[in-house]
């Protein structure tokens, strides 16, 4: 906005701005000079605006004009280094997205992060993540998240978002996320390219079965041994595998010696 003040005695017909000289910064003119002309009364002053969009972050901003009237024009005047104008480039996002070590048995969580950059000149506002995309032919199914739901991330900062999810189905999986905000300035909508992470493997949990065997008969006061095979038909490993005290049915009796403890 230039204002233009008559400080002469007659009125200033048909005052006109020549077109500013923006110094510092790269903008491109939004629309025309409003209003394109006035007529200035002696001891009275208009105001012409001009819209431009910035092209690039370029620093401050100097802006020299003048105005003319019949043939007369005005002093060049600039905005100074006390009113200029401060370009800001807008937020650039990007992401990783990290998901916890695999494999995995059905029915335990999964811990997805995702940690977003703003590589930008500006705050990005409000950044939220999008719903994460599952990859793959396992299947989870959400337990919270995102947390937080959204945030600001300043110029040259990162931020953490978290989901945790419980797997409900075998196969491998991923996910593909990505982010988006608003610029400080302009409040533009900035949204990052979307990222994946890696896969990990659903597996089907353990699953044990136990057969018992021992001798047919013995005799009263000889040894015998009992042995228990057990066997594993699930997916993942079972680990620290360690048998129940026996139990003895039956109307005999046995006394226990040795082996795996506890005997019963």
């Amino acid at each position: 906005v230039m204002t233009v003040s008559n400080v002469g005695v007659v009125q200033a017909t048909g005052t006109v701005p020549d077109d500013p000289e923006i110094i510092g910064a790269a903008v491109t003119g939004v629309s025309p000079v409003e209003p394109a002309s006035a007529n200035i009364t002696a001891g009275n002053a208009a105001d012409f605006t001009w819209i431009y969009r910035t092209t690039g972050a370029t620093g401050n901003a100097v802006i020299t004009c003048r105005a003319r009237s019949l043939g007369e024009a005005s002093d060049d005047i600039s905005s100074g280094n006390t009113n200029t104008i401060t370009v800001y480039a807008d937020p650039v996002l990007s992401q990783q997205v990290f998901i916890s070590a695999g494999p995995v048995s059905v029915g335990q969580r999964i811990t997805i992060r995702m940690n977003v950059t703003n590589t930008g000149g500006s705050t990005a506002e409000g950044v939220a993540p999008s719903a994460p995309v599952k990859l793959g032919t396992g299947n989870f199914d959400l337990i919270s998240g995102p947390l937080p739901v959204s945030q600001n991330i300043a110029a040259g900062a990162n931020a953490w978002f978290t989901w945790t999810y419980s797997a409900s189905a075998t196969g491998n999986i991923g996910a593909n996320i990505n982010a988006a905000g608003y610029a400080q300035y302009s409040k533009v909508t900035v949204t990052s390219s979307p990222t994946s992470s890696p896969f990990i493997d659903i597996q089907a949990p353990a699953q044990l079965s136990a057969g018992i065997y021992g001798p047919s008969f013995v005799t009263i006061g000889q040894e015998f041994r009992v042995f228990m095979v057990v066997t594993n038909t699930g997916g993942a490993a079972a680990l620290g595998v360690t048998p129940t005290a026996m139990i003895q049915t039956g109307t005999g009796g046995a006394v226990y010696i040795d082996g795996q403890a506890p005997g019963w």
